[in-house]
């Protein structure tokens, strides 16, 4: 079991506020009291008394840490205990049989080295499947045109 300080939240202003914390979207209608972790409490407060003091027109005392303490204490309670019971987070497990069970019994086949044929042979090649060709031809050309004609 994980035990959390709760904070009540108050939204003393009179629109609904919303804050976003790890992709999380949380919303308390204006006027009203949520009971939060004491993080998230926090955090929602520090984004409240930033727009409540910007619709102000209050924007030189964003930084004030007096003006900030005052707000702080409006939107913030105090800290209650709370047990939470924290399921601890189980992975599916899909038992699989062995993917390629006949693998491990093959032998391993004879991989026959390529040889590159030299450029004489690669000509007479050529020859032999009556392909014609202007010279000068590169080597990579003769491959090419021996590759395409059934070579």
């Amino acid at each position: 079991m994980a035990m959390y300080n709760t904070i009540i939240f108050f939204n003393y202003a009179d629109t609904n506020f919303t804050f976003s914390y790890e992709k999380e979207t949380y919303i308390v209608k204006a006027g009203e009291r949520e009971s939060f972790p004491e993080f998230l409490a926090e955090h929602g407060a520090k984004h409240l008394v930033d727009r409540e003091l910007i619709r102000a027109g209050r924007v030189k005392e964003l930084n004030n840490e007096a003006v900030r303490s005052e707000l702080y204490a409006k939107i913030l309670g105090k800290p209650t205990s709370f047990k939470k019971e924290v399921k601890p987070e189980v992975e599916d497990k899909i038992e699989v049989e062995e993917e390629f069970p006949d693998l491990k019994k093959l032998e391993p086949v004879e991989v026959k080295p390529v040889v590159d044929l030299s450029r004489s042979e690669l000509f007479a090649k050529v020859k032999a499947l009556g392909i014609k060709i202007k010279v000068p031809i590169t080597s990579d050309e003769l491959r090419r045109l021996i590759a395409t004609n059934n070579g």
